[in-house]
């Protein structure tokens, strides 16, 4: 693989954050939803029973509670969304770093006279053994279609 070829983080992140096609404009959307749809429920799951009985009786307790759940809910969002952005754009950063170093690694590496002799006799001896592999299975075909 190239350099040039190396995903670059737009589609990098994505692919190991979010859901295909999410939108953060759509999750807020969600968040604020499910707490105005629920209210009372998510208000005596989030802040207990006194505050939803303060908000049966008076209606700014109840928008003051609401208020707060969603606050809270995107705060935790929020949160997430910046971990996971940490912890993937050290992940991207680490593998491009491992690809420079390998590259380098390969291009820096220096043979001594002996060392280059071997590795041609190792490239040679592969390329004998991959040949007699390939024929030895162009002999296998030839008896199975006979």
């Amino acid at each position: 693989m190239e350099f040039k070829d190396y995903k670059k983080f737009e589609s990098f992140f994505p692919e190991h954050v979010s859901k295909k096609g999410a939108n953060i404009t759509n999750e807020i959307i969600n968040i604020v939803k499910i707490c105005t749809e629920n209210g009372f429920s998510k208000i005596w799951e989030k802040k207990g029973i006194i505050d939803l009985l303060k908000s049966l009786f008076f209606r700014v307790r109840y928008l003051t509670n609401i208020f707060e759940i969603i606050n809270n809910d995107l705060n935790n969002q929020i949160e997430y969304i910046i971990d996971l952005l940490n912890k993937n754009l050290t992940k991207y950063k680490d593998s491009i770093i491992n690809f420079i170093d390998s590259n380098y690694k390969i291009i820096s590496t220096k043979y001594t006279a002996y060392q280059k002799n071997e590795w041609d006799n190792l490239c040679k001896m592969y390329d004998d053994s991959r040949n007699k592999i390939q024929t030895n299975l162009e002999k296998l075909k030839q008896i199975k279609n006979s």
